[in-house]
């Protein structure tokens, strides 16, 4: 009975709160797209009442030769341990400064602030001044999501279809050939190479034996979109200089816009060589023949259809989100979104099954692909994440479980090891994303118009 008491009397105590930081807002600046610059000061009895609490503290814990613990004089506790004390004091204050001044900007954020902690002092007299930047989410209206027309295809399977998923079979099974001094090198071989790379008077960088793929790929954040024609017709011993511009989004400030030189001399030439396509091939793969072959990649095929027709109707969905919603995204989450993009499309491409040989050699194609897609995807991963608020659309841990294990029956690996790779590599929150955009297109698909249609001849 006393123990119900004392609980009904704790519910009936208010809590004491905890003051918050007072921190005064000098500005509020546009830096950018969609990036402020916010000037804050925290006042001087903030930084005395922080010092006097941390010494408090101090005291009872400090050992000080000559006084018992918790016996030492404020004045040798203050001289003994001030340099510790308002480097503690200075982090607690930046961090708690930083967090109460978005607060009360009333500022949706999008990553981590930018500041130099360096250069922010803990000042003597006087109140603690400093200033940070940080990207914001973007302001955008949603479209109406009720109606939304989508034309249903009827795909078919080609001729073209078939001989390029047995042509995926081959590249399973292909091997590098080193070719004979004399041959000359042709688009898509491997070489080893003494390259220098270089960009204006910085001094180059120079390689020796480096194993390049003759196609297009970027180098030093470089893309060199044909790097394979370019170099195409060399024999060993050869050397060949190309150039690229530098795009104006480069990390390195000093390099935008300038020309970059690859110099490329040939040491060793290889060549992959695909298997023959025969009965014996075919058997390889466990078919009788060729034509069993075919015809059971035919069959493969047509059970995809619902799925490539699907896609397209997803990509539909997509492309008249972005064309009716009007959205802005920071120009530094844009570069960064870059990696992530690419890490999804590789995602999709285990998901469907997609041998690693093949992955790895579309895997420059694809971050140039990503590059130019990264915009796009941001202003979808904002839309998605607000059509999912708004039908109240959430992601499960045995749905991202459930596609963890499928992605470890294809590549034949434990689950608990796909995911620690992935958890490695920054793919996992990609799960997330794909599951809660997949949801949310599912949904508009239900609320869709669905316009029947014919397929062009050249849809696959």
């Amino acid at each position: 009975m006393a123990d119900e008491q004392t609980v009904k009397q704790d519910e009936q105590t208010p809590k004491e709160e905890v003051p918050q930081l007072t921190v005064n807002i000098v500005s509020v600046e546009d830096t950018g797209t969609l990036k402020k610059k916010i000037k804050l000061e925290v006042p001087r009895e903030e930084i005395d009442k922080r010092m006097t609490e941390n010494y408090g503290e101090l005291a009872k814990t400090a050992q000080v030769p000559g006084f018992r613990v918790g016996r030492a004089p404020r004045r040798l506790i203050e001289k003994r341990f001030s340099r510790d004390v308002r480097e503690q004091v200075r982090l607690n204050l930046i961090g708690s400064a930083i967090e109460r001044a978005i607060e009360e900007s009333k500022l949706e954020t999008l990553g981590e602030p930018d500041f130099k902690l360096e250069d922010i002092v803990l000042p003597e007299q006087g109140p603690l001044a400093f200033e940070f930047e940080v990207e914001i989410q973007p302001e955008f209206d949603l479209p109406t999501l009720e109606g939304i027309e989508v034309t249903e295809t009827e795909a078919q399977v080609t001729d073209k279809d078939i001989d390029e998923q047995i042509e995926n079979y081959r590249w399973q099974v292909a091997n590098l050939q080193e070719v004979p001094a004399g041959g000359l090198t042709e688009k898509n071989d491997h070489i080893e190479a003494d390259t220098k790379f270089e960009v204006g008077a910085e001094p180059p960088a120079v390689k020796y034996d480096t194993p390049l793929d003759l196609r297009g790929q970027a180098m030093e954040g470089v893309m060199l979109n044909d790097l394979g024609d370019q170099l195409a017709g060399l024999k060993i011993g050869d050397t060949k200089t190309i150039e690229a511009t530098v795009p104006d989004t480069h990390a390195n400030e000093n390099w935008r816009g300038k020309t970059a030189k690859l110099t490329v001399t040939v040491k060793k030439l290889f060549r992959w060589i695909l298997p023959e396509l025969n009965d014996d091939l075919a058997k390889r793969f466990e078919f009788a023949n060729i034509a069993e072959w075919r015809d059971t990649t035919r069959t493969e095929l047509e059970a995809r259809k619902g799925q490539q027709v699907r896609r397209d109707m997803e990509t539909q969905i997509r492309k008249h989100l972005l064309d009716n919603v009007k959205i802005d995204v920071p120009a530094g989450l844009a570069e960064r979104q870059t990696s992530r993009v690419l890490a999804r499309r590789i995602l999709d491409l285990q998901q469907m099954g997609i041998p690693p040989v093949l992955i790895e050699q579309k895997l420059e194609d694809l971050r140039t692909h990503a590059r130019g897609q990264a915009v796009d995807d941001l202003k979808l991963l904002f839309v998605f994440d607000r059509i999912a608020r708004q039908y109240e659309i959430e992601i499960s841990e045995e749905e991202i479980n459930g596609i963890i294990a499928s992605i470890a029956g294809r590549s034949g690996r434990r689950p608990e090891r796909v995911r620690e790779d992935m958890m490695r590599e920054g793919m996992y929150d990609n799960i997330r994303d794909m599951t809660r955009e997949r949801k949310v297109i599912e949904k508009l698909l239900e609320k869709a118009k669905i316009v029947k249609g014919k397929a062009k001849k050249d849809d696959k």
